[in-house]
């Protein structure tokens, strides 16, 4: 006889939803890396207004605007990319396990499925959102 199919969920989740999970890692990583440098970028910037010769140094002045924008808008785009991504991968994580459920309660035996009717019909009727 054969040894029965020994599936892994978290396996194949990981297997076929690597690229979804690894680009919402890798987007939230670069927000989070915006996040963390705007302080130290108005920090410069503060620190700049307050030097006595910031009138000479107007250039300097300017990359510290520019670059404060800049690290806002990565952050702003990167955590909207990110949530984008994340939400991708839950939509199509959640149809995977209803079709899941679907099949399951297709292919049970007729004796089987008659006493675990009402549980199988609870998983995927309370499927609702």
């Amino acid at each position: 006889p054969d040894a029965p199919l020994r599936v892994s969920f978290t396996r194949t989740v990981a297997k076929h939803y690597r690229g979804w999970t690894l680009a919402g890692f890798f987007i939230r990583l670069l927000a989070e890396g915006a996040m963390l440098s705007i302080p130290f970028i108005i920090r410069g910037f503060v620190d700049w207004l307050q030097a006595d010769n910031a009138a000479s140094r107007k250039g300097e002045g300017y990359a510290w605007a520019v670059g404060l924008s800049a690290a806002s808008l990565l952050l702003s785009i990167s955590l909207a990319w990110s949530v984008d991504a994340t939400g991708i991968f839950m939509q199509r994580l959640r149809t995977a396990m209803t079709l899941m459920i679907f099949n399951k309660v297709g292919t049970l035996p007729a004796d089987e499925a008659g006493r675990l009717h009402g549980r199988i019909t609870g998983h995927y009727a309370n499927d609702t959102a």
